[in-house]
């Protein structure tokens, strides 16, 4: 059993393209004299994220499904990490609730795109679970 399947640390790398976007992005407003650098930056990490989609299929999901899936990469950061910021400040109960959230919101996203993913690609997923999606399980309480 891998430490993380291909597809999930490629989701994770989604959803980081999906929030250095919007840094950039937050960066180009506060950083006026640099923010023509920003924004190239900020188109440079967009068509990286456009073209992994593209590569995993999520481009080919029905309706505005594809959208969603990038909204919801950033629900999942952002849950990732408020949890973090609980648990550094000592509230690891109020982190486990944020971590929980974001692993309820990661999960959603394997689901909406594994059949596209699948679908892309000719050596599909193996459905087991990871090692990593089996801690994190644990971890927070999800059985």
């Amino acid at each position: 059993m891998a430490d993380i399947t291909y597809l999930e640390d490629m989701l994770v790398l989604l959803a980081n393209l999906v929030e250095a976007e919007w840094h950039a992005f937050f960066t180009s407003l506060k950083w006026k004299e640099k923010q023509d650098y920003w924004l190239n930056l900020l188109n440079e990490i967009r068509l990286q994220r456009i073209q992994l989609m593209k590569e995993l299929g999520i481009d080919d999901l029905p309706d505005e499904s594809h959208c969603t899936v990038k909204h919801l990469f950033s629900i999942f950061v952002r849950n990732e990490e408020v949890g973090t910021r609980y648990l550094k400040d000592g509230d690891v109960e109020k982190a486990k609730e944020y971590f929980k959230k974001a692993f309820i919101i990661f999960n959603t996203i394997v689901e909406l795109v594994l059949p596209a993913y699948e679908k892309r690609n000719k050596n599909p997923e193996n459905k087991s679970e990871s090692k990593a999606k089996n801690i994190l399980k644990k971890a927070i309480g999800i059985k």
